[in-house]
């Protein structure tokens, strides 16, 4: 008689894919597909089942290969990985946290990596600032633009410095151009 080898998470088996146990106690024998699995957090490392990394849900091979993402946690699963989702930050927990709202992404909450352009902003310094020509919004976080008269702006009609293409100077009292 010949005997056959077990997959490496059964202690004995009838064949390769059909254990009849364990050989860890952290292994169940899952119904139906006769393999000793590890719960859904954690997946088989060749000696014990480790747990999946904290932005896995589960997770097959390695803590790092995710199958499913954590629900309500800002993380979007693409090929394997489960990275938080646009406008949201890894803080090393499950939920990813939300980036300032002037941020398209960022690295913290307040460090901008890149800027929405419909916002018309532009990333200065780890910041998304006004493009040249708008102004900040009260009621929105779009920047708006200013007077055609305006380089740089405070609000439509009030500039900080003008635009030299029309051969307009500033009015320091008054802000016009």
């Amino acid at each position: 008689m010949l005997c056959e080898l077990c997959d490496s998470s059964c202690a004995t088996c009838n064949n390769l894919t059909s254990c009849t146990t364990c050989i860890s106690s952290q292994l169940t024998t899952i119904s139906g597909s006769g393999l000793c699995l590890c719960n859904s957090t954690q997946y088989w490392n060749n000696s014990d089942c480790e747990a999946c990394n904290y932005n896995c849900l589960t997770c097959v091979a390695s803590a790092s290969t995710c199958t499913s993402c954590p629900t309500n946690s800002n993380r979007i699963y693409a090929n394997g990985t489960c990275n938080c989702g646009v406008g949201y930050y890894d803080s090393g927990s499950v939920v990813c946290l939300s980036c300032i709202n002037t941020c398209f992404t960022c690295e913290y909450s307040i460090n901008c990596s890149s800027c929405d352009l419909s916002m018309n902003r532009k990333l200065q310094a780890g910041q998304c600032l006004c493009l040249i020509g708008y102004y900040n919004s009260d009621s929105s976080m779009v920047c708006l633009p200013c007077s055609y008269k305006c380089l740089n702006c405070n609000d439509p009609e009030s500039c900080s410095s003008c635009n030299t293409t029309l051969s307009r100077s500033l009015n320091n009292v008054t802000g016009f151009c």
